[in-house]
């Protein structure tokens, strides 16, 4: 997550653009999941592992990337008030 974190935060802020890497983020879940779910016994443990960093991966940028976006869109003094926010939202959603 930390390195996702990163790359993500590089990219928005140069960019200002949340919508491409937050629908990447999605794919790359949902390939992950997808692949998981159709293991069997024969999986080998690098696939395994492979298929479960995708779906971090996927995951960490679907969480992060409303976050960063905040952070680089609201003033400096209106963090706090706008994660706050972010965060009560983001727990009735699910």
């Amino acid at each position: 997550m930390g390195v996702t974190s990163i790359l993500l935060g590089v990219i928005i802020t140069r960019w200002l653009h949340i919508c491409s890497p937050m629908i990447l983020g999605c794919l790359i879940f949902i390939v992950g999941s997808g692949t998981l779910a159709v293991k069997d016994r024969d999986t080998s443990i690098s696939k395994l592992v492979g298929y479960q960093v995708l779906v971090a991966i996927g995951s960490a940028s679907g969480k992060l990337c409303p976050t960063l976006f905040l952070q680089n869109i609201v003033r400096t003094e209106r963090i706090a008030h706008g994660l706050t926010i972010l965060t009560f939202l983001a727990s009735l959603g699910g």
